[in-house]
């Protein structure tokens, strides 16, 4: 499953993707609003806990699209549109780069 660098990038695409959900829309309401969950002051734990784990997960993204760009066969556009893509929001890269990198994922490796 992921024996591609396009296959590799394909996950961590995903993982990166909920993980910035995950931060938007759980931990940061949770620290902004703390009336939401019946609390008296924000709990600003998650944030602290999956800001980091984000930035990581963004930086392996990078160094994903990095390797998979120096596999022949990648369109240099794709490269272009998957690093503007680490700049959208959560469901716009899985709708804009996902589908385009599965229907190139075979075809980029070279056959041994």
């Amino acid at each position: 499953m992921l024996a591609t660098p396009i296959a590799r990038l394909r996950l961590i695409g995903l993982i990166e993707s909920l993980s910035w959900f995950a931060l938007l829309f759980i931990a940061v309401p949770m620290k902004r609003m703390p009336g939401l969950l019946g609390m008296e002051q924000g709990n600003d734990t998650l944030v602290t806990v999956l800001g980091p784990i984000h930035g990581g997960l963004w930086v392996l993204y990078i160094l994903a699209i990095v390797l998979a760009a120096k596999r022949p066969g990648l369109p240099k556009p794709l490269i272009v549109l998957a690093l503007v893509c680490t700049f959208l929001p959560f469901p716009i890269p899985l709708m804009i780069l996902d589908p385009k990198l599965k229907g190139i994922e075979g075809l980029a490796e070279p056959k041994a």
